[in-house]
């Protein structure tokens, strides 16, 4: 499957688009077939819904990463204050490891 949602110009929005799946049907003896159309079509959409998940998987991900980045940016900000500046840079690096893990936890199923 291949259209113009898979430009990467983040401009797109897939879920504003239509995208059309064709496959060729092809019959041994040459006759029409309803239960070999419906397996077939059975598979396609199986494998469409795949490559749906996955792209939201892919969006999902990159929202994260964007929104933790963020995050990190501010609390910097924030430890190089005037409330802070008594604070050794060691101690300011676990801050900012141990504040981001805590309010970003992982998400899903851990290995």
């Amino acid at each position: 499957m291949e259209d113009a949602s898979r430009s990467g110009d983040p401009r797109r929005r897939r879920d504003l688009e239509s995208t059309f799946l064709d496959f060729p049907v092809v019959t041994d003896d040459g006759s029409w077939h309803d239960d070999a159309m419906k397996q077939q079509f059975r598979v396609a959409l199986i494998r469409a819904d795949q490559e749906w998940d996955q792209a939201q998987a892919r969006s999902d991900t990159h929202r994260r990463q964007v929104r933790v980045e963020a995050f990190r940016r501010r609390l910097v900000t924030l430890l190089e204050g005037e409330s802070y500046r008594h604070v050794d840079a060691a101690t300011k690096d676990r801050l900012l490891a141990e504040v981001t893990a805590l309010v970003f936890q992982p998400k899903g199923r851990e290995l």
